[in-house]
């Protein structure tokens, strides 16, 4: 077996094996095959199930959202957000709805290099909305509460 050093591990020489994750295809939060889990980022798709999976509250650590999903997340007092990623066609047309609003949560589009695009910020448990034409392929929603609050939601992606 390979020792992770360019060598390899010969029986009774008590090395043990590098081990490399194994996330490609799975579902971010599944294991990894090295005793970790795979995190969004890692090649894995999606997150656990329909429920967002922490920690995603960084770009660099979104949730996948796939076109035609709904999934349930929730945000938590002080810091926290929830940012998902999403791919579509160049020069299409997208619908983000954050729906199911347990107190007042806000979304916000961004684009590939971080830039904000467009923000739904709709006062209380009102439905929180982007839609319109997209240029490019690679985009980014974040989910916040207003005011620190705990709000937990439901954020869909369609081309409706």
């Amino acid at each position: 077996a390979d020792d992770g050093c360019g060598g390899s591990c010969q029986v009774g020489s008590g090395c043990t094996p590098a081990c490399t994750p194994a996330c490609a295809g799975k579902t971010c939060g599944s294991a990894d095959g090295c005793g970790g889990t795979c995190q969004p980022g890692s090649g894995c798709t999606g997150p656990s199930g329909d429920t967002e999976t922490e920690p995603n509250n960084e770009r660099s650590k979104a949730n996948t959202l796939e076109m035609g999903k709904t999934l349930s997340g929730a945000v938590n007092p002080s810091k926290d957000s929830d940012w998902f990623n999403f791919k579509v066609q160049p020069n299409s047309y997208i619908h983000v709805s954050l729906t199911e609003l347990s107190d007042d949560c806000d979304l916000r589009l961004y684009n590939s290099s971080g830039k904000l695009l467009s923000a739904s910020q709709n006062g209380g448990t009102i439905d929180e909305d982007i839609a319109g034409s997209v240029t490019k392929s690679s985009y980014y929603l974040r989910v916040y509460a207003y005011g620190g609050k705990t709000c937990k939601y439901k954020l869909s992606l369609t081309n409706k």
